[in-house]
């Protein structure tokens, strides 16, 4: 197995993820909300808002 091969994909791989995932954040204004809010989350709700509307 070569691994300088397979971890050179993976870098790459990571390096496309984080970008896609930074600009997927600012593009749809993403929030997280805190854990300290997790206490007022209902079953229902949803962790992630989509806040560009």
């Amino acid at each position: 197995v070569d691994y300088k091969k397979i971890f050179s994909i993976l870098k790459v791989f990571s390096k496309y993820l984080s970008d896609n995932l930074t600009k997927n954040i600012y593009k749809f204004k993403i929030t997280f909300r805190k854990t300290s809010d997790f206490k007022k989350i209902t079953q229902n709700s949803i962790l992630l808002e989509d806040k560009s509307k």
